[in-house]
C-alpha cells in the first residue's frame, strides 16, 4: 500500500482526521496501461487499486470488501465506442452563475446554539428557531447533522458546523451550475440504500470527452474518484458506469461529474491538491476559475443507512 499525504499548498483546507460521513468504499480503477497492482489509501476506508491484467493461470478478482466497495469500470463496446475522426455533438457553453446569496438556514436542536457557532463559514448563514424553516438542523445530542429528514453526516461537533454550512452551500451552487449545461447522471436504485446494497451511477454523454470525478461527502470532504494512476483522461465510451456496494460511514454523498472536449489540467491539479480536505468552499472557486467554456457538469446525491 502506498499511502498519499493530502496537500494543500495552493489550496488550503482541513485535514480529514476522522472517518467522515457517507460511502466507505474501495474503489477499483481499471486501466489497460497498467501492469502492476498499486493500492491507495485515501485516508477515509477508501483504497484505490489501479488493476491490469492477472497473473498468468488466474482469474481476475473483483473486490467485495465487507466495509462496502466500489468499482469504477469504463465500458468500451465497439458499438458505444467512438472513431477516430468522428465529429462530437456540440456542447452548449455554460456560463458559472455566481454564488447564490441567500443564506443558509441552520437549526439546532437540544440545545441553544453556542455563541459563534457557524462563524468560520464562508457562506450566508442564519440561525434558525423553527426546524421546518431550516436547511441543515444539527441535533446537539446525537452530533447529527441533517437535511429533509436525512443524515448528512454524523459525529459533528459545533464548531464543525461552518463546514457542514459551505458544503450546503456548494451543493445548493452544484445543482445550479448542474442545471444550466447537465451532464446526464443517475443512480439506481433511487432512495436511501442499506449496508451491502449494490448501487450503480451512470454518467452519459462522456464519448470523447476529459471526464472528472469527485465526491463530496457529507462532512465537506472531497474525494477525487476519476481519473486515478493511469486512467486516460479522456473517455471513449458514451456512458461511464460506477458500481459500488453501501457501508459505513453511514450519511450523505455528493457525486459530481465534469466533462469537456478540451483538457483540464488545471481543474484536475486544483482537484487533487483538494483531495481528502475538508473545504468544500473551495469547489466553487476552482470550478469557477478552471471549468466554463464547452464545459458540462452533472451531479448526484446518494444516502447511505444501517
Amino acid at each position: 500500500m502506498i499511502a498519499f499525504p493530502a496537500t494543500s499548498a495552493a489550496f488550503p483546507g482541513r485535514a480529514n482526521r476522522r472517518a467522515g460521513a457517507a460511502l466507505a468504499i474501495v474503489l477499483l480503477a481499471f486501466s489497460p496501461l497498467a501492469a502492476a497492482q498499486e493500492t491507495r489509501d485515501l485516508g477515509r476506508g477508501v483504497g484505490v487499486q489501479a488493476v491490469g491484467a492477472p497473473p498468468a493461470g488466474e482469474e481476475e478478482d473483483v473486490a467485495a470488501p465487507s466495509g462496502g466497495g466500489l468499482s469504477i469500470t469504463p465500458l468500451t463496446p465497439k458499438s458505444m465506442a467512438i472513431t477516430p475522426g468522428q465529429s462530437l455533438p456540440p456542447a452548449k457553453p455554460v456560463a458559472l452563475p455566481p454564488r447564490p446569496k441567500e443564506p443558509i438556514r441552520l437549526a439546532v436542536r437540544g440545545a441553544p446554539a453556542e455563541r459563534g457557532t457557524g462563524v468560520g463559514a464562508h457562506a450566508p448563514f442564519v440561525l434558525v428557531g423553527a426546524e421546518t424553516a431550516a436547511d441543515i438542523i444539527w441535533d446537539a445530542a446525537t452530533r447529527d447533522a441533517l437535511a429533509g429528514g436525512d443524515v448528512l453526516a454524523h459525529n459533528i461537533d459545533a464548531h464543525e458546523l461552518d463546514v457542514v454550512i459551505d458544503r450546503a452551500a456548494t451543493v445548493r451552487w452544484l445543482k445550479l451550475v448542474a442545471g444550466k449545461g447537465p451532464l446526464p447522471i443517475r443512480v439506481s436504485p433511487e432512495g436511501l440504500h442499506r449496508k451491502g446494497e449494490r448501487v450503480e451511477i451512470v454518467i452519459g454523454g462522456v464519448a470523447g470527452r476529459n471526464l472528472l470525478l469527485f465526491d463530496l461527502t457529507g462532512d465537506g470532504v472531497l474525494q477525487l474518484l476519476y481519473p486515478l494512476a493511469s486512467d486516460p483522461r479522456v473517455v471513449q465510451s458514451s456512458e461511464y458506469r460506477l458500481n459500488f456496494l453501501a457501508g459505513e460511514p453511514f450519511g450523505a454523498d455528493q457525486i459530481v461529474a465534469v466533462a469537456s472536449t478540451r483538457g483540464l489540467p488545471q481543474l484536475e491539479q486544483a482537484l487533487r491538491q483538494l483531495d481528502r480536505l475538508r473545504n468544500p468552499a473551495k469547489v466553487v472557486d476552482i470550478l469557477t476559475q478552471f471549468a466554463g467554456g464547452d464545459v458540462q457538469l452533472g451531479t448526484v446525491g446518494i444516502f447511505t443507512i444501517r
